[in-house]
């Protein structure tokens, strides 16, 4: 089992001690994996997540940047003990979230463009991406924990901001991801992931770098969490696919 704490560590009670991560076996061995120092990272307040790629995840609020003052990371422990954590964010908050497309979400209560908070996704090879910068209408500093619902979407709320500053509760909708592609002659079908009642436009282009893509119409409301269409294909070589979630109010 592992797990972390928001203080102690190599400087035992002192006020430079920031945190650790520990493991402790079923008949009692307790072992310090990781001391913090600030520079990797400070004070985890949230648990772990236990990763598809058998890695542990998690946040701290405070450490990080070239001097250890940073805003908090975002740090993955693999069980043989390899650490690494990264300098983006500004103090993330609760638990992260790995869902169905494999990327693992998470939330800062600050930061961001209006510094109000963000929305974020990184993946298991260290690409981190910012979503979503809370500007107040949206939102101000979401401090509850995100849910993973069984529609495959991530669910949240800020206590203020919005309408009449009384807070909002979001969605969060993971991008589709083509899970399976085969042609037949002219016909491709493609199937991806999506949730019920997701309204999604399929395209194709003979470059990956095109500035324009031709539309497949019409567009698809999914029905589940996954969805699948024939398409017939224009191009007789090669061609590529994807999949673009509409906005809800259009």
């Amino acid at each position: 089992m592992y797990g972390t704490t928001v203080y102690g560590g190599a400087s035992g009670c002192s006020g430079t001690s920031v945190g650790t991560i520990f493991k402790i076996t079923t008949n009692g061995v307790f072992t310090t994996v990781v001391s913090f120092d600030r520079t990797n990272v400070a004070n985890p307040q949230c648990g772990l997540i236990l990763g598809r790629d058998g890695a542990l995840y998690g946040s701290t609020t405070g450490g990080g940047g070239p001097s250890g003052d940073g805003y908090g990371t975002i740090f993955r422990l693999t069980t043989n003990g390899a650490f690494t954590s990264g300098t983006n964010g500004s103090y993330p908050h609760g638990d992260l979230i790995q869902v169905g497309d494999g990327c693992i979400y998470g939330r800062t209560i600050t930061g961001g463009l209006y510094d109000y908070g963000t929305l974020f996704r990184l993946t298991t090879n260290g690409v981190f991406t910012t979503l979503l910068s809370f500007d107040g209408t949206n939102g101000i500093g979401p401090w509850a924990a995100m849910t993973l619902s069984r529609d495959g979407n991530l669910y949240g709320a800020t206590a203020i901001g919005g309408s009449g500053d009384g807070g909002v509760a979001f969605r969060l909708v993971p991008a589709p991801r083509i899970t399976q592609m085969s042609r037949s002659n002219q016909v491709v079908r493609l199937t991806w992931s999506s949730f019920t009642n997701g309204v999604y436009r399929v395209e194709q282009s003979i470059s990956l770098t095109a500035t324009s893509w031709t539309w497949h119409p019409p567009d698809i409301t999914a029905t589940g969490n996954s969805t699948a269409v024939s398409l017939t294909s224009d191009t007789s070589e090669h061609g590529f696919y994807r999949v673009a979630l509409r906005p809800w109010n259009q």
